[in-house]
């Protein structure tokens, strides 16, 4: 249920990309990239109505958006779990 494991994967071949994009085709697998106009709304959609998302040709520096989410701070409100990204 709570994985100590992280979902990032290097893929120079695009081996992995490919398996993921057939794997999840079927559970509405949403592709972005860092640099997309849209990349942050994307990425608080997927995140909010659980959808699976696959984010393309990452650089060597993450967005700062990015960094709540692999850090897995999630917290309670209510009976809710939230993330917060780009927030300070």
């Amino acid at each position: 249920e709570n994985s100590m494991k992280y979902p990032l994967f290097i893929d120079p071949q695009g081996q992995g990309n490919r398996w993921v994009k057939h794997f999840e085709k079927d559970n509405g697998l949403t592709v972005t990239k860092q640099n997309d106009a849209q990349f942050a709304r994307t990425l608080e959609n997927c995140i909010q109505f659980g959808k699976v998302l696959l984010i393309e040709n990452l650089g060597e520096s993450l967005e700062p958006i990015l960094e709540p989410i692999l850090l897995k701070q999630v917290q309670s409100v209510g009976n809710r779990k939230v993330i917060k990204c780009g927030e300070s």
